[in-house]
């Protein structure tokens, strides 16, 4: 089975060169969940997690507390620093990116060794990235009393389905598909014009940092 739990240690941030124009300092944030057939309702796989995000600069990604593992995950950005901390122990690591190109990119998808041009689905652009690759829409379709539209399209042999609702036009569910791998990221909530809230981006004060590099 593919690793699908994202934790504070193991949620894969890249950083890679973008040809992107400059965005508006707008906030994007979203709760969202893992479903998958081997995630257990109750379990700590099955609990949302939350995302902050200010162009490719700015992000802040939050897990609840996992009890058994001890583990209460938080990812500051605030390129080129990025701080991975762990709240159970109120402690934490700082790590400079010394790359030229430090635009901070979080992909929908965390899978291992999907190809690049997968991993530019990215959360807060994903309406983006489904237009780009010429998605077919594929109907209606309801789900948990929601009505969206669905669109398809398929990079590297991996299918990539996008549920829109109909409402705001917003995304309500990114699955992908191929052989063992089928999930899918739905969104609890989904806000993309915040007014941003740069206090988010900071280390709380009580945290011990170490410097990693």
């Amino acid at each position: 089975m593919y690793k699908i739990r994202i934790t504070f240690i193991t949620f894969l941030i890249s950083f890679f060169a973008a040809n992107v124009m400059a965005e508006e300092p707008k906030m994007f944030f979203a709760e969202y969940r893992l479903i998958h057939p081997e995630i257990k309702e109750g379990s700590f796989a099955a609990t949302s997690k939350k995302i902050w995000r200010i162009g490719f600069r700015y992000l802040r990604l939050e897990e609840k507390p996992d009890p058994v593992e001890k583990i209460h995950g938080l990812i500051i950005s605030n390129a080129p620093d990025t701080y991975i901390i762990n709240k159970y122990t109120n402690s934490g690591q700082h790590i400079v990116d010394r790359a030229e190109n430090t635009d901070v990119h979080v992909s929908v998808f965390q899978i291992q060794d999907l190809p690049e041009e997968i991993q530019e689905l990215e959360m807060g652009h994903e309406n983006a990235f489904f237009t780009r690759n010429n998605a077919s829409s594929m109907g209606s379709k309801i789900i948990e009393g929601i009505e969206c539209d669905m669109y398809q399209t398929t990079i590297k042999d991996f299918q990539l389905t996008l549920l829109k609702r109909k409402d705001n036009g917003n995304p309500l569910q990114v699955g992908i598909k191929k052989g063992k791998i089928d999930y899918s990221v739905r969104y609890i909530k989904y806000e993309s014009d915040i007014s941003p809230d740069f206090s988010l981006f900071e280390v709380p004060q009580d945290i011990k940092i170490l410097e990693a590099n």
